[in-house]
């Protein structure tokens, strides 16, 4: 991937404004607020992976992660080294197993 892409998505402007710096510090670059249903729907199995980031880890918001496509789950807070290791866990190809960071 010759300029890989990250979407951040939060309900809260700080926090996006927050991991668009930290991305900026990355090969990584950032992208605007799509919906993951949309992005899967319209690109199937050569859709990009997507974590989601959230305070929240119940296990049915996981299960409907799972269930909608994405590979993973940042929970907040987190650190800067945490929220890096999942962008490039994420960035790093095919996902066997859902993970939670």
């Amino acid at each position: 991937m010759e300029n890989p892409c990250v979407m951040v998505v939060d309900d809260n402007k700080a926090n996006r404004d927050l991991y668009m710096d930290l991305l900026e510090m990355t090969p990584f670059t950032g992208s605007g607020m799509e919906v993951a249903r949309d992005i899967f729907a319209a690109m199937g199995a050569d859709a990009p992976p997507i974590l989601a980031m959230t305070a929240s880890a119940l296990p049915d918001l996981i299960d409907r992660l799972q269930e909608h496509g994405f590979v993973g789950l940042v929970t907040k807070p987190c650190g800067v080294s945490t929220f890096l290791a999942a962008v490039h866990w994420g960035m790093g190809g095919k996902h066997q197993e859902f993970k939670l960071f």
